[in-house]
């Protein structure tokens, strides 16, 4: 069933309506109007259609040195075919400092795409990061539409142990119990531990510490400081050496969750609060971690009388029902541990307005809506609304004070369902959102041809996709199997399903979103009760009445790129632009308008592209011409949240896979008759940066970021090239009086082509530092460890105990710190990367033995982004199965790319 709304007019939302109509109002009059809303709409919609994008990974959670694979699907959000807006979806990857590590372009055809990032650990090292992906004509729309997923990047090698911990605050200190477990041996026990504690650049604690009893315990009291800034514990084995809190192997967040720091907010189901009007009030409790959590309580009024009871489903959601009577204040009440309680206010009651009760049953085959008002005679118009597409209206009277309506189901596709309702003069009074799902997925079943493997057996999987009707569909999809050895730390599973239909119309997080398509009696309840709390996105108003008003962000079709061009007379009409490419070799050629404006279109997309701009007079001179391109405004992200590392808090099963690891690379080494071995000797060439300045000699130095490096970074800032590149950089401070560290260390000085910078104000290296992009740099090379001495002694003054670094930094023009001056005529253009494509590597086992078997440790068995079912809904998927004994999770899915999604989650047994 392709996913479409049906048109609803009801003329006489209430009999009485037709039979008393008002003669001051005629029935046309107030039709036209509603009729020319409902047009008025449909014709923004059609102009402006929102975009829905949903990646699919091959996995959650990955491994240094691994692979991101993925697939991309890009949809219209009101009808879920594939979007023909855009074309080009750019993919972001930021750490928790939300420092941005890489972009990237995917060019799709059709609505898909797909391809793999590389995650090298010189690029990527262990740590947290999220993944946004998004059109540039999904930057017009709520951020919320923006595609986002969380992943960790695990160095299994480098953990021997497992951490779990508890925190809580008492009496303005943190009480601390950290448990520590070896991996295969039990709790470390007689074994004292280097522990820090960090929040921000304050160092709340820094000793040598046994366990405090043979289950490896340690109990700690902290004070933190009264700071907004996380918390950071370290964790690192006392041997002698010295350590460094900075360096520590083991950190993690401490996430505290105290009762009485939970955040409650009420929601009425229409908005208000008004007198003498049964309202039922969505609520939801978050705790200090971002998180829900359950809370009890009862409702009192300012007569301290209990008016009802509450308590939290699920993720600490829930509501209750309230008549609220005017003039009178309520509160909520919640029991907190120890017998104590907390009030949170509930919001003021208005002696006027109206509520609209939605009442959504899950068998019904209609909704009943109960629109009340302290108005007796008010008209009204009620709109309801499937993917921003108008699909049912109705004008209304009430009647004593009130007016039922029902609205078949059958009006709206699956989806989120958002009621409206308007008075007369278009004021918006009341909204309210439900989820309606007519249970029209796609039906996934995926059958392996044995029902048991042997490791490095050949697997056939028989991919079958029929409609909810059961006919075949023919459609693309993709299919990941992973070894359930892979250590998976993703607690919010998310699917196609869930995204497209669900969170990508919803604000905020969305804890499990899987819950809500499970089996749960609970989960419809749940539901409505997610669509009470957390808030939504829709219908812009606004733009409805400013039909002139312009996008913000063109659509993509084609890699274009503009810019102006300026004279030294200022005449800029008619100049000749060239862009010249070497890979693939090309030249195209433009023309500047009367203001300088010039622009080329549908430039070949390939990767880590570089372009020249020329300018030159009509005779071919180059006319001292400057040459500034339109850059692109990228968006910036809120903070990532914190991620708990895979070794904090593991459960059972994560034991279990660490242990599983660790006696696979065992065997391993026992076939290969390995052992303890030597550690490879690996002779790496030097980086070295031409036409360096460098002190101690080109290429001496603690890091050298060349320009291979500098090149992968696209165009940016120099700032941002040294946020992203530069371990241990970090600022302290805002922008323009921002302070640089490296680690805990002030930055001596930034050092251009051996002269050292300084600025006068009112300008701070904050500018200087940003009038720099990658397109003048040839190199940075960083001095923060043993090759300081030279450049204390030159650019001085030591005035620390430890080493104080320096960056030296090689320009292109080698003029040093000053403001540049363009090359007449010139400039180059680099766009973001193009995320590079290839087939996964499947390796084949003709003939099975011990030691290919041994060496197969793959968690990604397989990864099949680009299935096509033929007409009977069918397809065929082969590969070997890794070495060793496993579980395998299969997961596929897609879309017809017409109306309709599904995923499907199976497993297969490797004996």
């Amino acid at each position: 069933m392709i996913k479409k709304c049906i048109l609803l007019f009801v003329f006489c939302a209430i009999t009485g309506y037709c039979k008393g109509q008002s003669k001051e109002t005629p029935v046309a009059v107030y039709d036209g109007l509603l009729n020319s809303l409902v047009s008025v709409m449909g014709k923004y919609q059609a102009a402006n259609p929102a975009e829905k994008l949903y990646l699919q990974f091959d996995k959650s959670s990955y491994n240094l040195d691994d692979t991101l694979w993925f697939n991309a699907y890009l949809f219209n959000a009101v009808s879920l075919k594939a979007s023909v807006k855009s074309k080009i979806v750019y993919i972001e990857i930021s750490d928790e400092r939300n420092a941005l590590f890489t972009r990237r372009m995917v060019f799709l055809d059709g609505g898909l795409g797909s391809g793999y990032i590389a995650l090298k650990k010189d690029d990527f090292p262990e740590g947290a990061y999220t993944l946004r992906a998004y059109t540039q004509w999904m930057r017009n729309f709520d951020e919320s539409v923006i595609f986002k997923q969380q992943f960790y990047i695990n160095d299994v090698n480098k953990y021997k142990w497992l951490v779990a911990y508890n925190a809580k605050i008492q009496n303005n200190s943190m009480l601390l119990h950290v448990q520590i477990d070896e991996l295969n041996s039990g709790p470390v026990r007689n074994q004292p531990v280097q522990l820090g504690v960090k929040q921000g650049d304050a160092i709340l604690r820094w000793d040598k510490i046994e366990p405090t009893s043979p289950l490896g315990d340690l109990d700690l009291d902290i004070s933190p400081k009264n700071s907004h800034e996380p918390v950071y514990a370290t964790l690192q084995k006392a041997d002698g050496k010295d350590a460094d809190v900075n360096a520590a192997i083991y950190k993690f967040p401490l996430i505290i969750n105290r009762p009485e720091k939970a955040d409650l907010q009420f929601m009425p189901e229409s908005g208000y609060l008004v007198a003498g009007i049964n309202t039922v009030v969505g609520f939801k409790a978050i705790g200090e971690d971002g998180k829900g959590t359950d809370i009890t309580g009862t409702i009192v009024n300012s007569r301290n009388e209990q008016v009802t009871v509450f308590k939290s489903g699920y993720k600490g959601m829930g509501s209750f029902a309230i008549v609220p009577e005017a003039g009178m204040v309520y509160q909520a009440v919640v029991n907190l541990p120890g017998e104590t309680k907390k009030s949170y206010p509930l919001p003021v009651v208005n002696l006027a307005g109206t509520v609209l009760n939605v009442v959504n049953v899950e068998k019904s085959d209609s909704v009943t809506i109960r629109i009340s008002s302290t108005n007796s005679d008010g008209r009204y118009m009620l709109l309801g609304q499937s993917g921003g597409l108008v699909c049912y209206a109705a004008r209304v009277r009430l009647v004593n004070n009130v007016a039922i309506l029902n609205a078949p189901k059958r009006a709206f596709a699956s989806g989120i369902v958002r009621f409206t309702l308007l008075n007369e003069q278009l004021i918006i009074l009341n909204e309210r959102i439900i989820y309606i799902d007519h249970h029209d997925n796609l039906r996934i079943s995926v059958t392996a041809d044995k029902p048991v493997y042997n490791p490095q057996d050949s697997i056939a999987l028989h991919l079958e996709v029929t409609d909810s009707n059961g006919k075949p569909v023919q459609g693309h999809f993709s299919m990941s199997v992973v070894n359930n050895l892979q250590l998976d730390n993703n607690r919010d599973s998310t699917s196609i399903v869930a995204n497209v239909l669900l969170t990508s119309d919803l604000k905020g997080n969305i804890e499990n979103p899987m819950y809500y398509f499970g089996n749960d009696p609970n989960r419809h309840q749940a539901l409505d009760e997610l669509m009470l709390t957390q808030g939504w996105t829709g219908f812009d108003w606004k733009n409805l009445f400013l039909p002139d008003k312009q996008p913000a962000f063109s659509a993509e079709t084609t890699l274009d790129v503009g810019g102006k061009v300026t004279g030294l007379l200022g005449k800029s009409k008619g100049v000749s632009v060239s862009l010249i490419g070497l890979r693939p070799l090309m030249v195209k050629q433009s023309k500047s308008d009367g203001q300088g404006n010039f622009e080329f279109k549908d430039i070949p997309i390939v990767d880590s592209a570089a372009y020249f701009l020329h300018a030159t007079t009509q005779s071919g001179g180059n006319g001292a011409y400057a040459i500034d391109l339109d850059k692109p405004e990228w968006p910036v992200f809120p903070k990532n949240a914190p991620q708990l590392p895979w070794y904090v808090n593991a459960n059972a099963t994560l034991l279990n896979i660490a242990d599983t690891i660790l006696s696979n690379q065992a065997k391993l080494e026992q076939v290969n008759g390995s052992g303890k071995m030597l550690k490879e000797v690996n002779i790496v060439r030097k980086k070295v940066v031409k036409g360096s300045h460098n002190l101690n000699g080109p290429g001496d130095a603690d890091q050298v970021i060349d320009s291979k490096d500098i090149a992968k970074a696209g165009k940016i800032t120099l700032l941002d090239l040294i946020r992203q590149q530069v371990k241990g950089f970090r600022e302290v401070g805002l922008e323009r009086v921002a302070r640089y560290f490296i680690r805990t260390e002030p930055i001596g000085g930034f050092i251009f082509d051996g002269i050292k910078a300084v600025v006068v104000p009112p300008f701070t290296m904050y500018d200087l530092l940003t009038q720099f992009t990658t397109d003048d740099i040839k190199g940075i090379e960083v001095m923060s460890n043993a090759y300081t001495s030279g450049y204390e002694l030159t650019f001085g003054p030591m005035a620390s105990l430890f080493p104080v670094p320096f960056l030296e930094i090689t320009t292109r023009d080698g003029i040093g710190p000053v403001l540049r001056k363009k090359h007449p005529g010139f400039v180059m253009y680099r766009p973001p990367l193009l995320v590079a494509d290839k087939d996964f590597y499947r390796p084949a086992y003709p003939v099975k033995n011990s030691i290919t078997a041994a060496n197969d440790q793959r968690t990604t068995i397989h990864w099949e982004p680009n299935i096509i079912t033929n007409k009977d809904g069918k397809a065929t998927i082969t590969f070997y199965a890794a070495g060793q004994p496993a579980t395998y999770t299969i997961t596929t899915e897609g879309s017809n790319m017409n109306g309709n999604v599904g995923s499907s989650v199976q497993k297969i047994t490797i004996n």
